[in-house]
């Protein structure tokens, strides 16, 4: 039997262990490795990976660099030296966009990738383009269906520039799943299932959008758009760590953060200090993986956001 379909969301993929000790993703893909018929519908197939294999064999971030930063024109173009010597996830990322991408042997239309956090977000759909229709109403319906669960979170700033360089940039529809807090290379049992009963939505939401059987007129939403940047902790001269997150910031993720309120403790005598820039929603607030790249929290601003009539 075949199904009509309005839309041009026939190939989904969903990806686990892009971060290897990420293991709500790396628990859900092999479980749908060994039933696919859970994430199988009438209108599309469903192809589930592993993203970094080797890091979801030793349960670590990565190997040699975070994968989810590779998918760059540059690095995926990069012919000027042997594969052999590039990282590891260099040439993964190669390999999968040769796969999947949209010059691949075998293109995907809609990318979901699940991600864990340290941090205190329950469950946050990245949004990488607010332009998207599909993408958009997908992750409206979710919030609607678990409006004190799901927040959604917009990678682009607000100058519309695309944003590159993530596992799902090689899709045209591009979202993530990501639920925290959770401490990175365990599994909790609430997130897993409510990861896979949001996953379930998401998925039966699409074929509905393609057989067109409901509506998803244009509309409003809360979007908390990462337009700020990182903030770093206080450091010495040495780099190392001289203050440590205040109690009302920490673990107080999409919380309003003004201009002069407390920020951090200094770890000498436990004083706080103030935040001196523009008011905030601070997310992924002391996340683990996020120390070495420099960051306390990014700073995002709240907004409601135009969703495109979809189809």
């Amino acid at each position: 039997t075949t199904t009509t379909t309005t839309m041009a969301v026939r190939h989904v993929a969903l990806v686990g262990g892009t971060h290897g000790n990420e293991l709500t993703g790396v628990t859900l893909v092999r479980h749908f490795l060994q039933q696919p018929e859970l994430v199988q519908r009438p209108s599309f197939r469903t192809t589930c990976f592993f993203g970094n294999p080797e890091a979801v064999s030793s349960c670590t971030r990565y190997r040699d660099v975070d994968l989810n930063r590779q998918f760059t024109p540059d690095r995926i173009a990069q012919t000027d030296k042997p594969d052999k010597q590039d990282p590891y996830e260099v040439v993964r990322a190669r390999e999968l966009v040769a796969l999947y991408g949209p010059q691949g042997s075998d293109p995907v239309d809609l990318m979901i990738d699940f991600h864990n956090t340290t941090a205190n977000m329950d469950h946050t759909l990245i949004i990488q383009d607010a332009a998207d229709p599909v993408i958009m109403q997908l992750a409206a319906a979710a919030q609607d269906k678990w409006p004190s669960q799901i927040r959604l979170l917009l990678l682009q700033k607000t100058s519309g520039e695309p944003v590159v360089g993530s596992m799902v940039s090689m899709a045209p529809h591009q979202l993530g799943i990501e639920s925290g807090p959770q401490a990175h290379g365990t599994v909790r049992g609430q997130m897993l299932t409510e990861a896979k009963d949001i996953l379930k939505f998401v998925l039966d939401q699409t074929h509905k959008l393609n057989t067109g059987e409901l509506a998803f007129p244009g509309r409003d939403v809360e979007v908390y758009r990462m337009d700020g940047g990182p903030l770093d902790f206080p450091r010495d001269e040495h780099g190392h760590l001289s203050a440590y997150l205040h109690e009302d910031v920490d673990g107080k993720d999409y919380q309003p953060l003004t201009r002069g309120a407390p920020v951090f403790r200094s770890v000498a005598d436990h004083k706080p200090i103030e935040y001196q820039d523009d008011d905030t929603f601070p997310v992924f607030v002391n996340e683990a993986a996020y120390y070495e790249k420099h960051s306390a929290f990014f700073r995002a601003r709240k907004e409601r956001i135009a969703v495109p009539q979809c189809p």
